[in-house]
């Protein structure tokens, strides 16, 4: 009888630790979902930087994507080691938007360069309450500098100067969450890092370049919460592959099967952009062998 208690009482105690590792896993959860600051997107010219990138990326492999690997290198290899929150892709899309911004400003007609900054200013929820310049007499006179069109169109250069940095962050990290849901896009320019890591590691700065085992980026041993949760919300708690609902083995181990999509084998990377959840039968069957990833996704309803 006094076994049989005790016997009952351990079971009981069992299944209240569990039920409170449960309840800790989700309110740890629920925590970090709670850290994450809300911000207001600015979806148009995330949308447009989105659509150049891809352009850029798909059809100018030899123009643009070559110079920026050579000029964003030292700012690239930091997340490729370790995954942190500016990704390589965040770098890749700030060089295409300032590398845009330049351009539209040495050719464009002042009038449209203007309305081009106007309309990222609005997108991103800034406003500036004075009047536009009329180009019309800014024109007439020439941009002398010295009349109250140019005085106004001065003003509106100030507030475009003040706050370019966090209206050009806020368009790029817009394009990002777009783009991270295209995995088939992500598979893609991981293979560009790799092509890139295996041709040209002699130009890796020289404090990551003796980091490298065989001219490979060693595998991470340690994924952050912040991007496990991201990871999961992003993959809706599916496997990538099967489509598997991986949710009860991230509550049974306390960690989700996290794979590279581009392997490290074969000259993959541990930032974000290149990590994808998995179940555990297709991440031992995909192992280092392919770069399997899928497009597939929950929509918000489907079409009959």
């Amino acid at each position: 009888m006094k076994t049989t208690g005790y016997r009952k009482r351990l079971i009981v105690n069992f299944r209240l630790a569990v039920s409170l590792i449960y309840l800790w896993k989700y309110l740890y959860r629920r925590g970090e979902i709670i850290r994450v600051k809300h911000v207001e997107f600015a979806y148009s010219e995330g949308i447009n930087l989105v659509s150049t990138s891809m352009y850029y990326f798909y059809n100018e492999k030899d123009a643009l994507l070559s110079f920026f690997w050579e000029e964003s290198i030292d700012n690239i290899i930091p997340s490729m080691f370790k995954p942190i929150k500016w990704t390589a892709l965040h770098e890749w899309l700030s060089y295409v938007y300032w590398f845009g911004l330049d351009y539209a400003d040495r050719k464009y007609e002042a009038s449209d360069f203007f309305n081009l900054r106007v309309d990222e200013i609005v997108d991103v929820g800034l406003s500036l309450d004075i009047n536009k310049p009329d180009f019309n007499l800014l024109g007439a006179c020439d941009f002398c500098g010295k009349c109250e069109e140019c005085y106004l169109l001065d003003d509106w250069k100030s507030f475009f100067e003040l706050h370019k940095d966090d209206v050009g962050k806020t368009i790029i990290h817009t394009a990002f969450h777009l783009l991270m849901f295209n995995k088939k896009f992500l598979r893609d320019f991981n293979e560009f890092l790799a092509e890139v890591l295996e041709t040209q590691s002699d130009k890796i700065p020289l404090e990551y370049h003796s980091k490298l085992i065989n001219g490979k980026i060693p595998r991470s041993t340690y994924w952050a919460s912040w991007l496990e949760t991201a990871l999961y919300h992003r993959d809706k708690g599916c496997c990538s592959i099967c489509r598997k609902n991986v949710t009860g083995e991230w509550n049974l181990t306390g960690s989700l099967g996290i794979d590279h999509i581009v392997p490290i084998s074969k000259y993959g990377n541990n930032d974000p952009t290149n990590l994808q959840i998995l179940c555990e039968k297709c991440n031992l069957t995909k192992g280092n062998k392919s770069n399997a990833t899928s497009g597939f996704d929950i929509p918000l309803w489907n079409l009959e």
